[in-house]
């Protein structure tokens, strides 16, 4: 049977109409537009994707029609490549990305003459072979390191990635990877992470560590873990709890309903506990109403671990009679439980949790080890016992101890600033704790040593003469698009989109960074030939010593010296010399508003500031009295 063949009953095409996507009228295929390339009669995917995300039924029929369509040239491609690592039963080790560009391995280097295909394309055509049921999401090793499995293949016990890696993090339940071996594959509803049972949707939601951190709490509240009647439900209370713990903020936001759910899940776990058969000296159960008290809250963490099981109170057990109940001794929890568990935390558990709640909710892997790396010092050096009771005596002996070891004030500014948000994460706000210490933030807390320096055109021009090819690219990219260091590094050739005259810009500091800019023509003119040639890959090479390399060539140019950040503001004050609005000028830049724009890039120069001056009022010059002139005549004898 033909592919024409199998797509031509599912061809409905009405009369003219409304799209239920994008509410155009028009000639309406399955209720949405036509596709306008199409001889055939098929509808746009684009309007069926608008309107599955408003309609149950409309999401159920975009299914069905993926999958009784032919398979596309992509989806062809991607299985062929999913297919050929897959000879072995091995599964797909590798990003998506790599899947894109044709490579195999994360070594070697694709093959210039095999398609190529950007990230986004690779993307949809991997979801529409999920819903064709050409492959099967079998785990993860690593975040956007993924397996895929060809359902058409049969994998014996042995060579089934999931039952010999133990390294994968994500894993199926066992009766639903036992369907591997049978050939019948089917994607799981839950994971299983560490012998416990995680809905798909949480894994995503939250960091793996604090994940695991989680179910090795509640394996110590329940060693048997059919206990459980929802896993999912209890992860998610032991998951929020730990962070509000943490976060003040976080602990802030969460809503009533959310509250009151945890603290009634909670109790019920306290009340199995009370009633566990475990032994009283068992470790594990010592731990877990440690925690438990940690997660209740202080109020209750003594009367919970001092006397886990009150005498009089104790409820009788399904197979026990009722009878006298004996007074019972000191408990080994009571002994056991540390106090710095219930009581509060060092500066050191401090920083701990603060930088464990960094790597939760941070996005971006260079955040983690700014934090890291400055929060290093203040574990080590920094004497106040907890960050309450701060003083000003803590803060200046800690000055003189890093400018001792030879730290300059830029460094020992920002490792306040880590400080400061360490204090802030447990809800204590040390700018306002005191004037002294609010005078001492503002002293070292001061401007920048070095202003920033934004080009002219004539000084982009001498500089651009005294760089090489490769490094040439990046000044002009920089200048052109003002985009920041770590987006530039981040740009690829495929983010070049010359049909319609844009670039994308990944930006992950703000929700506003990731943009699409207009391609300015001098950017159209350098790319286009780096695209013919390469087809794919980073546009600009990695800059070690670009601090340094930009120094030297400013030297040789004749100009003060510049840095990559002055080639943002050089883009910021271009356009604010011109008169553009700052609020535009910020969307450019990825900003929500245009008051960094007014405030930080936008530079003006002396040009500018006469153009403006020159809208002054002009005062009139005084108008004097006229004058009267008396001719004397020439010989006064004969007027006489």
């Amino acid at each position: 049977m033909s592919a024409a063949e199998v797509s031509e009953p599912t061809q409905i095409t009405g009369p003219s109409g409304t799209c239920r996507g994008c509410g155009k009228a028009g000639e309406l295929v399955r209720g949405v537009c036509r596709h306008s390339r199409h001889l055939e009669p098929t509808p746009k995917l684009g309007c069926m994707r608008k309107a599955a995300q408003r309609d149950e039924a409309a999401r159920a029929e975009l299914a069905d029609w993926i999958r009784k369509r032919p398979r596309t040239a992509t989806e062809q491609v991607l299985l062929w490549r999913i297919r050929g690592v897959d000879k072995h039963g091995q599964g797909c080790y590798k990003p998506l990305a790599d899947l894109a560009v044709g490579r195999i391995r994360r070594s070697e280097t694709p093959d210039p003459e095999t398609p190529k295909l950007s990230l986004r394309t690779a993307r949809r055509a991997l979801v529409g072979l999920r819903v064709r049921r050409e492959v099967v999401f079998a785990g993860q090793v690593e975040r956007g390191m993924n397996i895929w499995l060809d359902p058409k293949q049969r994998y014996s016990a042995d060579k089934v990635p999931i039952c010999r890696h133990r390294a994968i993090h994500h894993l199926w339940p066992l009766d639903e990877a036992k369907s591997l071996i049978t050939g019948e594959l089917k994607e799981p509803e839950s994971l299983i992470i560490d012998g416990f049972k995680v809905n798909r949707r949480l894994a995503q939601e939250w960091n793996l560590d604090a994940i695991r951190r989680a179910i090795a709490t509640i394996k110590s509240w329940y060693p048997d873990l059919s206990r459980l009647s929802s896993q999912s439900a209890m992860l998610a209370t032991v998951l929020r709890q730990q962070l509000a713990g943490h976060n003040a903020v976080y602990a802030h936001r969460r809503s009533e309903e959310q509250k009151l759910k945890d603290e009634k899940r909670l109790k019920e776990v306290e009340q199995d506990l009370r009633i566990d058969r475990r032994k009283e000296h068992d470790a594990e159960l010592i731990k877990g109403l440690s925690v438990l008290a940690q997660l209740l809250g202080k109020d209750k963490a003594a009367q919970l671990v001092a006397a886990p099981e009150s005498s009089d109170k104790r409820p009788t057990l399904p197979n026990e009679r009722p009878g006298p109940v004996e007074p019972k001794p000191q408990t080994q929890i009571e002994k056991a439980a540390p106090p710095e568990v219930i009581g509060p935390m060092t500066i050191r558990q401090q920083i701990e949790d603060f930088l464990r709640s960094v790597k939760i909710e941070a996005s971006s892997q260079r955040t983690v080890a700014y934090y890291s790396d400055k929060a290093k010092a203040l574990h080590r050096f920094f004497e106040a016992p907890c960050v309450e009771m701060i003083a000003i005596e803590h803060l200046y002996a800690y000055i003189e101890l890093r400018r001792e070891a030879g730290r300059k004030t830029a460094t020992i500014k920002k490792e306040l600033e880590v400080l400061s948000m360490v204090a802030k994460h447990f809800g204590v706000d040390l700018r306002s704790k005191s004037v002294r210490i609010k005078r001492l933030f503002a002293k070292i807390s001061g401007a920048a040593t070095r202003e920033p320096k934004p080009l002219t055109f004539e000084e982009y021009q001498l500089l651009r003469e005294q760089l090489p090819d490769n490094r040439r690219l990046l000044v002009d990219v920089a200048v052109y698009t003002g985009a920041r260091a770590s987006e530039l590094f981040a740009l690829r050739i495929e983010d070049f989109d010359f049909v319609r005259g844009r670039v994308h810009i990944r930006g992950t500091k703000t929700a506003k960074s990731d943009r699409w800019l207009p391609l300015v023509p001098v950017l159209d003119e350098l790319v286009r030939p780096q695209q013919l040639a390469r087809r794919g890959g980073h546009l600009l090479d990695h800059w070690h010593n670009k601090w340094k390399d930009l120094r030297a060539a400013c030297v040789r140019a004749g100009i003060e010296p510049r840095s990559v950040l002055d080639f943002r503001h050089t883009f910021a004050s271009w356009l604010k010399q011109a008169g553009c609005d700052s609020k535009a000028v910020g969307a450019l830049m990825g900003h929500t508003t245009g008051k960094m724009v007014d405030e930080v890039y936008g530079h003006l120069d002396d040009r500018s500031l006469r153009a403006v001056i020159e809208h002054l009022p002009k005062p009139r010059p005084a108008q004097l009295p006229p004058v009267v002139l008396q001719l004397e005549p020439d010989n006064p004898v004969d007027s006489k």
